[in-house]
């Protein structure tokens, strides 16, 4: 009797932890609705040319030849699957996690869904940018808010994660009249991106053999853990290793760093597992 009695609070808890983990109201439901939504809006687009290319800076053109785009679609969404390591600050320890992100790059819109684990306790969060407006959600077991970070801070914060996306993982994006360009030399180019009242820079650096190597902005703010403060920050996402996926060669491990006054610092690192273009759901 005493051990029904024990098992009967763990049962609630596990069956609320289900409902929030996959329930109507779950992170998964929530970006399962707004890919349908997203998908029902697209239109065909015609292929990338040379003569797109002309006007970018010789770097960027080196780059978007050699990730393969040239004679390929104009990419309007894309589905994502990463694993990976996230960690609070330099003196934390690293948790492995696995996400799943869904863009759509014609509508400006990124649904970043994370899975970990932290002391054995599982918790999950949702980046959800529906441009120009960001929310950030971090939950434990599911079902407790920990961190709910909004307002404009955060919104030009996911505006620069949002032209990171379009640099790294599809670089065919690169080619938008929402973008202005600035030559720096023949290994790096400064871009402008103007989204919804926001504009944000950021300088795309090379590598010899025509790679992007890093990116490198300031306009994107660091969050306090509970998301309700930010600070000014260097960011930055160094690339370690080019892999293959389908006719494209993209970024396939990259770190994510910030730059504070108490030093510089990786808290994020990345490997992707599958890149889907113009996914049908």
């Amino acid at each position: 009797m005493n051990a029904l009695l024990l098992l009967a609070p763990l049962a609630a808890v596990g069956g609320a932890y289900a409902v929030g983990a996959y329930g109507p109201r779950s992170f998964r439901a929530r970006m399962a609705r707004d890919l349908a939504e997203g998908l029902a809006r697209r239109a065909p687009q015609p292929a990338i040319t040379e003569a797109d290319l002309a006007p970018l800076p010789r770097p960027v053109q080196r780059y978007l030849r050699f990730a393969g785009v040239v004679g390929r679609p104009r990419v309007q969404a894309a589905r994502f699957r990463f694993r990976g390591g996230l960690r609070g600050g330099p003196d934390e320890p690293w948790m492995r996690i696995v996400a799943d992100q869904v863009s759509f790059f014609d509508q400006r819109t990124r649904l970043f869904h994370v899975r970990a684990r932290r002391a054995g306790v599982p918790f999950e969060a949702y980046h959800r940018f529906v441009g120009p407006s960001a929310i950030f959600t971090v939950k434990l077991l599911s079902l407790f808010t920990i961190t709910d970070a909004r307002g404009p801070e955060m919104d030009r914060s996911e505006t620069v994660t949002f032209l990171n996306d379009m640099a790294l993982l599809a670089p065919a994006t690169l080619v938008s009249p929402a973008l202005r360009w600035e030559p720096v030399d023949d290994r790096a180019a400064r871009v402008t991106f103007t989204e919804g009242g926001q504009s944000v820079r950021a300088e795309l650096r090379f590598d010899a053999e025509g790679r992007l190597a890093d990116f490198v902005s300031d306009d994107r703010a660091q969050a306090a853990k509970d998301g309700r403060s930010f600070r000014a920050a260097r960011w930055s996402t160094p690339i370690r290793e080019y892999r293959t996926f389908g006719p494209h060669r993209l970024p396939g491990v990259a770190g994510a760093s910030w730059s504070v006054p108490e030093g510089a610092y990786e808290y994020a690192r990345f490997e992707v597992d599958r890149v889907d273009y113009d996914p049908s759901a």
